[in-house]
């Protein structure tokens, strides 16, 4: 809060329109408001506000300090007058963001209960964006470890599947690997993937026409294709996001064509370089930039989105995106110690004649440390190659 330069922190929630910190406070049930208040001390004040309903479950959670109530006879808004009568905050944050979801749980019908409640003080009123972000995005250690585990199983998963055991280039399609590698997870104890089914894994091969997320298709893998598979399981209520980029060899080749080597190397170098960069204190957009640099310096166009972005409790999670300054979600925003972000610089290599490109991607899960950062998926050096059967 102090880093958010808000002093006191208000949420508002309800059943059928739950702002999305609900849950990470233990509020599930009814409606209700939650204050946080910092008056300089060591300790943030807590209190909360319900229906006499729902005072045990709120209080057993053990997180506040003060359970208020108000009764069927009264009115939410007056009970929210009396509790914030004694909140003498001068900078009072609430969750609204224009380009944040998770930061913007606040209804534009209880903004005005609240300012209502407030009276005078409503003036105060500020967004508290960057408190959510920071406190959705940052990991404990064993949150950590969790991660640390999934995301090395994500990465096995892909690799087991992009051999030439499972893909026979022209026969397998797109879609008959996106179904094995929901196979691969199911065995491997992640039923549930990190997005929608029919796009997670996303598998994309040969020529790009349309530059977007898509769907496997009925499309034949075939020799000579660059093939990269996007793939992240949901565990423990988190997900994972991992590419992993690999080059179908045509009959009497050894290895990739120069032009596909210079483009996983050019990547390879972009991921590795915006890892470094990452550490406490740096801004997402400035670690975008090392990435963006490295790519166009080796000839090839800039890559047309950001460099990661944070994952948690869905696939883009909250905090800083590692994008271009003034575009995408808090790119302004510095990075803090146990924040992960999945890494997912491109190279793309234009071929109007043919109208469209090629594109190669890998995506590593990063975590941001006390000093710097660090892989906690292994890092992709070498580009796989799949041999014809």
């Amino acid at each position: 809060m102090r880093a958010a330069n808000i002093d006191a922190w208000i949420i508002l929630t309800r059943e059928g329109n739950f702002d999305p910190l609900s849950e990470d406070f233990g509020f599930h049930l009814g409606r209700g408001a939650l204050v946080f208040w910092d008056q300089g001390g060591e300790r943030v004040e807590r209190w909360a506000l319900v229906t006499s309903l729902d005072v045990v479950p709120l209080r057993d959670t053990g997180i506040y300090d003060r359970v208020a109530t108000f009764e069927r006879n009264e009115s939410f808004e007056d009970g929210l007058r009396s509790l914030l009568s004694e909140l003498d905050a001068q900078r009072i944050g609430v969750n609204t963001s224009e380009t944040n979801g998770i930061a913007d749980g606040l209804s534009a019908t209880y903004l005005e209960v609240l300012k209502r409640a407030l009276g005078d003080k409503a003036s105060r009123i500020m967004s508290a964006e960057r408190a959510v972000l920071s406190f959705r995005s940052k990991r404990l250690a064993s949150e950590v470890e969790l991660y640390r585990k999934a995301a090395l199983d994500t990465h096995e998963i892909i690799m087991e599947a992009l051999t030439g055991d499972f893909i026979r280039p022209g026969i397998t399609t797109q879609r008959a690997l996106r179904d094995y590698v929901q196979e691969l997870a199911a065995e491997k104890g992640y039923p549930e993937v990190a997005w929608e089914r029919e796009q997670c894994p996303g598998v994309y091969s040969g020529l790009f026409r349309d530059l977007s997320h898509a769907a496997a298709k009925e499309v034949v893998i075939e020799p000579g294709d660059i093939l990269w598979v996007d793939f992240g399981v949901r565990f423990e209520g988190y997900t994972t996001d991992v590419i992993r980029a690999s080059y179908v060899l045509r009959p009497g080749e050894t290895e990739a064509p120069p032009e596909v080597r210079k483009m996983f190397e050019t990547l390879e170098r972009a991921n590795r370089g915006a890892m470094k960069a990452m550490k406490p204190g740096i801004a997402g957009w400035e670690v975008d930039r090392v990435a963006r640099e490295i790519v166009t310096e080796a000839g090839f166009p800039e890559f047309f989105h950001s460099t990661g972005h944070p994952v948690g409790r869905v696939v883009h999670g909250a905090g800083p995106s590692l994008g271009e300054r003034g575009r995408g979600i808090a790119p302004d925003l510095e990075l803090e110690a146990g924040q992960i972000f999945a890494v997912e610089p491109s190279v793309m290599r234009k071929m109007p004649e043919l109208g469209g490109a090629y594109i190669i991607n890998m995506e590593e899960e990063v975590l941001v440390t006390e000093t710097g950062s660090e892989y906690l998926t292994p890092h992709q050096t070498e580009l796989i190659l799949i041999e014809p059967r």
